[in-house]
């Protein structure tokens, strides 16, 4: 049940949703942040959430709050720093 409704929240976003932020990050942090994220959406399983860009800005991003089991994805913006 929490699965379903984190799906229709805009906050966890499904690896094709997560795609289409992929030229505005290209535009922000380049092509090395672009290739790190697509390698994180290939590898998951195709049932898997992902927390939204909205959500990891919103709060997560440099306060040290990202759960752990989802650090993988601050790891990813690493060469971002704009």
């Amino acid at each position: 049940m929490a699965a379903s409704h984190a799906g229709g929240s805009n906050a966890w976003l499904t690896a094709d949703e997560w795609r289409e932020f992929l030229p505005f990050i290209e535009e922000e942090c380049g092509q090395d942040t672009v290739d790190a994220i697509t390698a994180i959406l290939d590898a998951a399983d195709e049932h898997t959430l992902f927390m939204g860009p909205g959500l990891l800005a919103g709060g997560t991003i440099g306060t040290g709050k990202t759960p752990p089991h989802f650090a993988y994805m601050l790891e990813a913006f690493e060469s971002c720093e704009g």
